[in-house]
């Protein structure tokens, strides 16, 4: 577990210090931060399908463990809404609407 911390740790002082300066480099931020949270998430649903790991915590830990990541949930859905409407309004009069993919 503490090497997991400490890698957790080292990934946030990289989203951190990130600074990108051009449009590629932008993508590229948006890739590493997409990764990690997506890496987390896998970690979660692995801990959440075992019962021996969850039941190390008391319900007032699970509570809060609710509370944090309904918070995120939260900030997350929004932030998608937010930037899907935009995207949506970008191609709105455009062919190449047709072509995007939207996931469901």
């Amino acid at each position: 577990m503490s090497e997991w911390i400490e890698e957790v740790r080292k990934k946030i002082e990289y989203i951190k210090s990130l600074s990108p300066e051009d449009r590629l480099d932008y993508l590229s931020a948006l890739l590493d931060v997409h990764n990690i949270i997506a890496e987390s998430v896998v970690g979660w649903a692995s801990w959440l399908q075992k019962p021996k790991v969850m039941k190390q915590f008391n319900k007032e830990e699970l509570d809060e463990i609710l509370k944090d990541l309904i918070g995120l949930a939260e900030l997350y859905c929004e932030t998608d809404v937010k930037w899907t409407k935009k995207l949506d309004e970008k191609i709105e009069h455009k062919e190449e609407k047709k072509e995007y993919n939207y996931v469901r």
